[in-house]
């Protein structure tokens, strides 16, 4: 809007000297082409003020179009995050009962019944994570997401995840976890972290059919560094720019081999370790030559100073972002 009004008052400041000058001329000759020249710069004149007046509408209509789709989005953020309480409550029964029934809870389950039970326990299993996904989704968007910092050891909740995701390697690949003997006490929040090593190791086995997936833990620099490394399907440039996006996912080779998933966790997980002061990225050298995933974390916290700087930068990255787009 300045650059607006700055045009139209250089514009209208321009025409007046112009037309000033023709009153101060010395000779009919010099009247003549300073008219001229008035006439001409009085034309593109007008044409700049008009396009300017009509660029100001458009912003100011775009203006309008931003607060409705802010207000939409938020509605729809809202709209998840009922739905998705709603929705977890007969799930969670359904998962419950289904498990109750395979511990043998209700008496002995028969073999032909004991198939179809355990389908409907892992599909409920998989819909209560799935719905878990999109209420942490629906969080983040709204700002809602809340950290529960205390110290943990980092190495037991690491081991403790790859001895859970254990049974998951039905393909018979070569599982390895290394670990310096090293003090890994941090201060974060427990669960958030424990999140994002499940997702990645877990995607880790998922995308890889055969071969290894490492997982290496390590102390660099007053800093936790986590990896997953695996000889998976891998990744080329695109999908490394994409692949920490919301609803992004590899290529069609993910669908082909997992079917599951809309590709949040990702995107949940780089929200998690940049709230916590730390940084994720992958590398791959192409398709079908492995990933590794990298997580760097602060042993202790940042302050609540740093974290509004980094907010800050955040929200002045996404306005960059947005200008870029409606440039184009």
């Amino acid at each position: 809007n300045i650059k607006i009004i700055a045009t139209e008052l250089f514009t209208g400041l321009l025409l007046i000297i112009l037309f000033v000058q023709i009153f101060v001329s010395r000779s009919l000759e010099e009247v003549l082409v300073k008219t001229g020249v008035f006439i001409l710069a009085f034309i593109f004149g007008f044409l700049i003020i008009r396009n300017s007046l009509r660029m100001e509408d458009m912003i100011h209509q775009l203006r309008e179009a931003n607060i409705k789709l802010k207000s939409l989005d938020e509605a729809k953020s809202e709209f998840i995050t009922i739905a998705s309480h709603q929705l977890r409550t007969p799930l969670t029964a359904i998962k419950g009962y289904a498990s109750m029934i395979l511990e043998g809870d209700f008496g002995r389950v028969p073999y032909k019944i004991r198939g179809p039970i355990e389908k409907i326990f892992n599909s409920s299993k998989s819909l209560v994570n799935l719905i878990g996904e999109f209420l942490t989704l629906s969080r983040i968007e709204r700002g809602k997401m809340e950290y529960i910092f205390k110290p943990f050891n980092l190495r037991a909740l690491v081991e403790e995840v790859f001895e859970e995701l254990k049974p998951v390697n039905s393909r018979n690949l070569d599982l390895q976890l290394e670990v310096e003997e090293r003090d890994y006490s941090i201060v974060a929040d427990e669960e958030k972290i424990r999140q994002v090593v499940m997702n990645l190791i877990d995607n880790a086995l998922k995308y890889t059919p055969s071969g290894f997936v490492k997982v290496k833990l390590w102390k660099e620099n007053n800093k936790f560094m986590f990896c997953v490394k695996d000889s998976g399907i891998g990744m080329d440039e695109k999908a490394l720019a994409q692949i920490f996006e919301k609803f992004s996912r590899m290529g069609r080779e993910v669908f082909q081999m997992h079917t599951e998933g809309l590709g949040m966790g990702l995107f949940i997980a780089r929200e998690i370790i940049e709230a916590h002061g730390g940084k994720i990225w992958a590398e791959s050298e192409g398709k079908g030559r492995g990933a590794s995933f990298f997580v760097e974390l602060p042993i202790k916290p940042i302050n609540p100073e740093e974290r509004r700087k980094m907010e800050e930068m955040k929200r002045e990255r996404e306005r960059k972002i947005r200008g870029f787009v409606n440039k184009i």
